[in-house]
């Protein structure tokens, strides 16, 4: 049994309230000198046997199952982001219904770092698509970090319990902590630009107020393997492009904006707007596809008012992901594994407590619904948060690209110099330079960066490029 190791190492040195490293999500209403009532020598629970124990931060990932300790399932965990442990018992014929207490010691290393309680009516063997029927216990992002471990014991749920019945496998797992592989993450950073919507001489804004910031911020964190996200709010831009021009060319006009709003490199900004009676067309946002994670000007995406949603949907597109199949969706991802689109494996909200089954739940990338994260999108944004945040951490070189971008209608906008760390995103093509009368000045090799679902396209210019006065662009010839 773990409890007398644990409990001992953690009350050395609680006399006279001194001060100690732990930290418990139970007692965050207490004070840690009431740590040891809180940790009370209970008596194991008798007749139960721990049966899985399942690790969500949002992909299910199984730790223990069937009894057994599965190794790894492929599931990336990331430091410092939010977790919820599902624990479930298996009650032998002896058992008798009651309260039992469960709790999780959480580890860096050999230090004690977290620990979790739960009391709760433990009735019959609980399932896995039952949220109800497991002890939930939420481990705060701060406890998970390098050299992760995880430790379980049940508990009778008094000190005067006396129930018959027999020793089960009572605490998991038998001897030192289970070790789960962790990887870092980093943050999110949002930055929204109120867009004031003079298309149709109605200077209208979004609503960016404080709670609807949050709603965003809560659909972001529930969704994506980041730490913590951050969301900044600039003033409000005046343009009068609106839809009724064409997606595109709002977009395009939003990408122009970056430098002016003060957009940090790691920064990914999301044009927020209100088009009012001004038609749709069924669509609710447009991104450029960031095929690279160094490239900051497609980090740009623009989005409905009142619809965090869409933020998650089309940020994703920011960060390389393509749409998942299913729902009418258009030029999915061939890598994403289920054909229409559902999330492959159970996944967990730990914002809102509440669970996704695998088959009946669509990735956020799908046109279909209701949505989640799948663990085919999870895994792929794990490398892209990581990256996005080592590259910008690192402070790789930079270098300053000649940036074009083109609307669906073919309209070309010059967005001039722009510097970018590493090398620009998206696919080699060989591009044309016109003047005034449509005549070839250069032909240059370019990166060009498509929208997610319009025509429009990014190119940057590969340098050295002369200056000249240039009109107009054309694809040559794709390389």
């Amino acid at each position: 049994m773990l409890r007398p190791l644990f409990l001992s190492t953690l009350l050395m040195g609680l006399s006279a309230c001194a001060p100690t490293p732990v930290s418990f999500l139970c007692l965050e209403e207490d004070p840690l000198c009431g740590l040891e009532d809180a940790l009370q020598e209970l008596p194991p629970a008798l007749s139960v046997d721990i049966e899985h124990v399942a690790f969500y931060q949002v992909t299910e990932k199984m730790l223990l199952q069937d009894g057994s300790d599965v190794s790894d399932d492929g599931v990336s965990v990331a430091q410092g982001r939010d977790a919820v442990l599902r624990v479930f018992l298996s009650p032998t014929d002896t058992y008798e219904e009651r309260d039992l207490t469960v709790r999780a010691y959480i580890y860096q290393g050999d230090d004690l770092v977290d620990a979790v309680i739960v009391t709760q009516n433990f009735k019959k063997e609980g399932s896995l698509s039952d949220l109800d029927s497991s002890f939930n216990l939420a481990i705060r992002g701060s406890a998970i970090g390098p050299d992760l471990g995880i430790a379980i014991e049940v508990l009778e749920a008094t000190l005067d319990a006396d129930f018959p019945g027999i020793q089960g496998r009572n605490s998991w797992p038998e001897d030192s902590a289970f070790g789960v592989e962790t990887v870092v993450t980093g943050p999110l950073k949002i930055l929204i630009v109120p867009i004031e919507y003079n298309a149709d001489n109605s200077g209208r804004l979004p609503n960016t107020e404080d709670d609807e910031m949050e709603r965003f911020r809560q659909a972001f964190y529930g969704q994506f393997p980041a730490d913590e996200v951050q969301i900044r709010v600039v003033e409000p831009q005046g343009t009068d492009i609106g839809i009724r021009n064409g997606w595109s060319a709002l977009l395009n006009e939003v990408t122009g904006m970056r430098a002016a709003v003060g957009a940090e490199d790691d920064e990914y900004v999301y044009g927020l707007f209100s088009p009012g009676e001004d038609p749709t067309g069924g669509t609710a946002g447009l991104c450029w596809l960031g095929y690279g994670p160094s490239d900051p000007g497609t980090k740009v995406c623009i989005g409905l008012s009142g619809s965090p949603s869409t933020a998650v949907h089309e940020v994703g597109h920011a960060h390389g992901r393509e749409h998942s199949p299913g729902c009418g969706a258009g030029s999915p991802d061939p890598q994403y594994p289920e054909s229409d689109g559902s999330l492959g494996v159970r996944a967990f909200d730990t914002t809102g407590n509440r669970m996704f089954e695998a088959a009946t739940t669509y990735d956020f990338m799908s046109y279909c619904g209701p949505t989640w994260t799948g663990a085919h999108t999870w895994e792929r944004l794990v490398e892209r948060v990581g990256t996005v945040n080592s590259i910008y951490g690192a402070h790789m070189e930079s270098a300053e690209y000649l940036t074009f971008v083109q609307d669906e209608h073919g309209t070309t906008t010059s967005l001039g110099r722009q510097w970018i760390s590493g090398e620009p995103a998206g696919l080699a093509v060989r591009l044309e330079l016109l003047d005034q009368e449509g005549a070839v000045l250069d032909t240059v090799v370019a990166r060009r960066v498509p929208m997610d679902h319009a025509d429009g396209a990014m190119f940057r210019i590969i340098p050295p490029i002369a200056d000249q006065d240039i009109a107009d662009i054309r694809v040559k010839a794709w390389r």
